[in-house]
């Protein structure tokens, strides 16, 4: 049974710079807390303090300074890198400053009628922000002030909870 037009939802999503990079933010932090990278920064500033031990015991801090190099980077400096990747990227975007018009219902998404099945949507995040979609090797991240109201942002994630429900998590 075709759905009628109440109940599909219809939403205008502004595909901005700052709106890229929020939803960015977001599946990269999400990616770092979820993988053998999360690791990582602990054993970089690990390898810091053993290379402070050793430069307090014999004066040779050449361990020190790599770890704090590594942590620091890791740390401080990986995300800004990102970052300006993610902004010449977001330049060459075709979508980029075009405002998306999205339908759903119980078949799926469609942007500017091309259909998104729930099926591509390889993962959800519920933020306080918003909502994140994970489709191929991209993303749609809806800021929770696109919604007209609470109702609509609810039915929204409604839609998204029983979609996908196996790759619906919420962050953080």
């Amino acid at each position: 049974m075709e759905p009628t037009q109440s109940e599909k939802l219809r939403i205008d999503l502004p595909w901005e710079e700052e709106t890229f990079l929020q939803g960015a933010k977001i599946l990269y932090d999400y990616t770092r807390k979820h993988s053998w990278r999360r690791y990582l920064g602990p054993i970089f500033v690990g390898v810091a303090l053993f290379g402070l031990i050793i430069a307090l015991r014999t004066g040779m801090g050449g361990m020190l300074f790599v770890g704090s190099l590594l942590s620091i980077y890791w740390y401080v400096l990986s995300w800004r890198r990102k970052k300006q990747s993610l902004k010449a990227q977001f330049a060459q975007a075709e979508l980029a400053g075009k405002r998306l018009r999205i339908v759903a219902d119980e078949k799926g998404l469609k942007a500017d009628g091309s259909p998104i099945p729930w099926e591509a949507i390889s993962l959800t995040l519920s933020t306080p922000r918003g909502y994140l979609l994970v489709i191929d090797n991209g993303f749609l991240f809806f800021h929770r002030e696109i919604f007209p109201d609470k109702q609509t942002r609810r039915r929204f994630g409604d839609l998204l909870a029983e979609h996908t429900a196996g790759r619906f998590r919420k962050f953080p």
